[in-house]
């Protein structure tokens, strides 16, 4: 099993992305990253030395056969979601990346607009339906097939070998991926409200807005119901490899992640001793107070039970949960 990993920024808590890259390049099968400027699932700001290092690791990528994955996977384009805009931004876009590092050759997207323009100007890269489209079935695929090429598993699904042989056997011979980390909380009512406050944070940092209030419903809930933190759709490293029978690829979300070297190298090994909600995306461990969910306790007969669609409760949670 290889992985795709997020570019992350360069911080002096952190090893840079590069040096992910050097050390585990062999279980890397791509790198996902955004464009400097351009709107995606994660935060748009970039510095001048930002952009250095992003084209670095493109350039290292390409040279060691590790694939490019171009995301414009914002929830929302505003008035340009179908404009000329947004066609010379798409265009002019992967013309750069070509002349700096060679051309992306996968593009994920939320867009049927931007999954059209790829089709139309560079029919060689692959366009992947992003995780963030919410595609909750197989079957809603089938419309897609002519725009997109490769899926994601919905999270959700990730404890379920029968939706997971469902998906694969509708999709064909189109690639599904999964997410192994993501700190989402399942079925989040508040994803598309979140999702499109990133897409427009650059505006929304511009105004005077309110206080006094969490915009993110996911934070509010598990900070009411620490336990429920249990129920995750995450995979942890010691389980993944029992995926690979689905999966040659997995994505692991790390652009956010304050550990991001470490999150990738738990994957890797397989194994991982400490706060299991550190490897995850958003990670909400801040939420127990210092508390841990240590990931050594788990039972083991935890991947199991959630394959029979055993849920964890409260007394799996307080077998997990860690004071210090």
């Amino acid at each position: 099993m290889k992985f795709a990993v997020g570019y992350y920024r360069n911080d002096e808590m952190e090893r840079p992305f590069l040096y992910t890259l050097e050390t585990f390049g062999s279980r890397i099968a791509e790198m996902y990253f955004p464009w400097p400027g351009i709107a995606s699932g994660r935060t748009a700001i970039w510095t001048v030395e930002d952009i250095a290092n992003l084209t670095d690791a493109l350039v290292y990528a390409k040279e060691n056969g590790i694939g490019l994955d171009l995301l414009f996977n914002a929830n929302c384009y505003g008035d340009n979601a179908i404009s000329k805009a947004l066609e010379s931004t798409v265009i002019r876009t992967v013309q750069d990346i070509s002349a700096q590092a060679g051309g992306p050759d996968t593009i994920t997207t939320t867009s049927p607009a931007v999954a059209h323009i790829v089709k139309m100007h560079f029919p060689h890269i692959k366009v992947r339906a992003s995780i963030n489209m919410q595609i909750r079935n197989p079957e809603s695929c089938l419309p897609l097939f002519d725009l997109f090429d490769e899926f994601y598993l919905p999270k959700e699904c990730n404890y379920s070998p029968e939706s997971i042989d469902r998906w694969k056997e509708t999709l064909g011979d189109h690639p599904l991926y999964m997410l192994a980390n993501s700190g989402c909380m399942p079925y989040c009512p508040g994803q598309i409200f979140h999702d499109n406050m990133v897409a427009h944070e650059t505006g929304i940092a511009e105004k005077q807005n309110m206080t006094g209030w969490i915009p993110y419903v996911c934070w509010n809930w598990y900070k009411k119901h620490p336990e429920k933190l249990i129920g995750g759709t995450w995979v942890r490293p010691e389980d993944l490899s029992a995926y690979e029978k689905w999966f040659s690829v997995v994505k692991l979300a790390t652009r956010i992640n304050q550990h991001p070297f470490r999150t990738v190298s738990a994957y890797v090994q397989g194994s991982f001793r400490g706060n299991i909600l550190n490897l995850m995306e958003p990670d909400h461990s801040s939420v127990l107070q210092g508390a841990w969910l240590d990931n050594t306790a788990f039972p083991a007969e935890w991947l199991q039970n959630r394959w029979k669609g055993i849920c964890p409760d409260e007394s799996t949670f307080e077998k997990v949960y860690l004071k210090l």
